[in-house]
């Protein structure tokens, strides 16, 4: 499978701009000091790749011969350097139900020897996901039927959160909530989770952490997508195209929702059809990245909204629908991804305010995040 990947320099150079994902800054002694260049993370098989968004090097796999590799984000080291974290299923079954072992990872994005920091359970590999907080030491994950808080410096745990199981009439205990996908607030102070409570009904749940009192808030939201705004003070809640297609922003210190596809602000949804969100993604300054179409079986086109959320970007539309991934570092242009004619692989590309979508010539399985 490696070799289906090519990525001339030159080529992706002229489609990012020079100048525009590397950075001349000056630091406190007045010399020229270069920010690293974005990153992208994506998957190919099982395994994860990374690859360069300036063209500066050549795609490289982070893990090999993985099971089923799922991603838990990065953090900063204090020489500077980025660590990545991520999952793999030790070899077994798949089935729902069915109890399987992850192993938890911690690599260096320059490269090295992946280190094992622990392993545990799930009877859901398909859903089970973890978060590693911003600073690097801790990390939450979904165990077999809790989410879990882990100090990765100690090895203490805390159960932040218990799935459900009801009485079958056979005697058996049924699973009805699983808890998946935690995802921490750049402040540290909060974890975002999706909840499957049922087979058709999915809820949003906040978590307070310690050293304050555990405290889980189920804001009722139908989704179990969600993005943080740079403070740590909104979440951006999406549900792609079930339950019509929700995109809400939630305000997590007063409780406000706001409708933004009922606001107005974005194409209005066709009556009597479902309309499809892809996700969205906030930069530093504050703007909204969104991926949407009024029908779901349509293209979306990737919107902008400033901090009011009023529309000041749009792009043209694709097909295949490009998705938000993230933001570039800068804030120059939103990362998205389509998928390929051949309905199996995927393509990135860089999408900047008054400018059309410009595609990488690579292909990924899956396009999972951009770090700085």
């Amino acid at each position: 499978m490696m070799q289906r990947i090519s990525v001339p320099v030159l080529i992706i150079a002229l489609l990012a701009g020079a100048a525009v994902v590397i950075l001349l800054l000056r630091d406190g002694d007045g010399e020229l000091a270069v920010t690293p260049p974005a990153t992208l993370v994506f998957l190919r098989d099982d395994d994860l790749w990374v690859a360069p968004l300036d063209g500066s090097g050549e795609p490289r796999a982070i893990t090999s011969g993985s099971v089923r590799a799922k991603y838990a984000g990065n953090a900063f080291r204090p020489d500077g350097g980025i660590d990545l974290y991520y999952l793999s299923q030790l070899e077994g079954s798949a089935r729902l139900g069915e109890e399987v072992e992850f192993v938890v990872y911690r690599v260096a994005l320059e490269g090295g020897e992946p280190e094992e920091l622990f392993r545990f359970p799930t009877d859901n590999a398909r859903l089970s996901g973890a978060g590693v907080a911003p600073d690097g030491l801790r990390i939450v994950y979904a165990d077999v039927d809790a989410l879990i808080l882990r100090d990765l410096v100690s090895g203490q745990e805390t159960v932040l959160a218990r799935s459900r199981r009801i009485l079958a009439g056979d005697g058996s205990y049924v699973r009805t909530d699983m808890l998946t996908s935690p995802i921490w607030s750049p402040t540290g102070e909060r974890v975002y989770s999706g909840m499957f409570a049922g087979p058709d009904t999915v809820v949003t749940i906040i978590i307070d952490l310690p050293p304050r009192p555990v405290t889980v808030a189920d804001i009722g939201y139908p989704g179990h997508w969600g993005t943080w705004s740079p403070d740590g003070s909104r979440l951006c809640l999406y549900s792609g195209d079930i339950y019509d297609g929700g995109l809400t922003i939630y305000n997590v210190e007063t409780h406000q929702q706001i409708d933004v596809l009922a606001s107005g602000v974005l194409p209005a949804r066709i009556e009597g059809r479902q309309s499809s969100v892809g996700k969205c993604a906030w930069s530093d300054d504050g703007r909204l990245a969104v991926s949407y179409s009024p029908i779901a079986e349509e293209p979306h086109r990737v919107y902008i909204l400033d901090e009011q959320l009023a529309l000041v970007d749009q792009s043209e539309l694709f097909t295949p629908s490009p998705g938000v991934i993230g933001w570039l570092p800068d804030g120059s242009g939103v990362v998205v991804a389509r998928r390929n004619p051949d309905g199996e692989s995927f393509s990135a590309g860089i999408f900047r305010p008054d400018a059309d979508i410009e595609y990488l010539p690579f292909e990924a399985d899956w396009v999972i995040a951009v770090i700085p």
